[in-house]
């Protein structure tokens, strides 16, 4: 469960400059942000406290694309096994970093320490941002896993001001993982020769585990 620190009423809101403008139809993942968000909730999984991290990125229309992963640490963060709290200061200085890399928070992503991924009633009232349309995954069994599946996740969207879990169908629509790297080895018969057709026949080796997220 996610539960930032409440904020002064006389200070500005950290999340305000957060917000997104419109709904997000898809969201582009890099498989680096995907294996990295798995670390970071991991690492602390093994204490047997929650986690949470926040995903920054570029929006094109509709669609956005996930360009880095912020990992709050700061002095009023506290992650134990039932909560996860965010305070003011750390929340206000994701932001003001997001803003000096021209990018805007686009999702949040935290663990869970059974296998349930839905939403507490303090995951809806306490997001790390909460506008219109903004994602928030859920990773169960304090990320003991790696995931390899859309639907090892919870997928939650931010719809009218309710947060809404996503159906398996419609979170493989929202959220679209891109493989980072790959082993590309050509098929070259040897002497150097191309094949029949004259092309230079190239394979691409898919991501061990994937199975269908794209």
């Amino acid at each position: 469960m996610i539960d930032p620190i409440r904020v002064d009423k006389n200070r500005a809101a950290p999340t305000s400059e957060m917000h997104l403008k419109a709904f997000l139809r898809r969201l582009w993942v890099p498989r680096w942000v995907l294996d990295r968000t798995w670390r970071y909730l991991r690492q602390d999984g093994l204490d047997q406290v929650e986690s949470t991290v926040l995903w920054g990125g570029r929006r094109f229309g509709d669609e956005a694309v996930v360009m880095a992963v912020l990992y709050p640490c700061g002095p009023d963060v506290v992650f134990e096994r039932g909560v996860v709290q965010v305070g003011p200061d750390t929340t206000a200085e994701m932001g003001r970093w997001l803003r000096g890399q021209n990018l805007r928070a686009l999702c949040q992503v935290h663990s869970h320490p059974g296998s349930w991924t839905g939403h507490s009633p303090i995951d809806d009232a306490f997001p790390i941002a909460s506008s219109e349309g903004f994602l928030s995954l859920v990773w169960p069994r304090f990320a003991a896993q790696p995931a390899r599946s859309v639907g090892d996740l919870g997928v939650h969207r931010l719809e009218g001001g309710e947060w809404q879990e996503l159906s398996f169908a419609e979170a493989r629509t929202a959220i679209r993982v891109v493989e980072s790297e790959s082993l590309v080895r050509s098929h070259r018969p040897r002497g150097g020769q191309s094949d029949d057709s004259g092309q230079l026949r190239v394979d691409v080796e898919p991501h061990e585990g994937d199975d269908g997220w794209v």
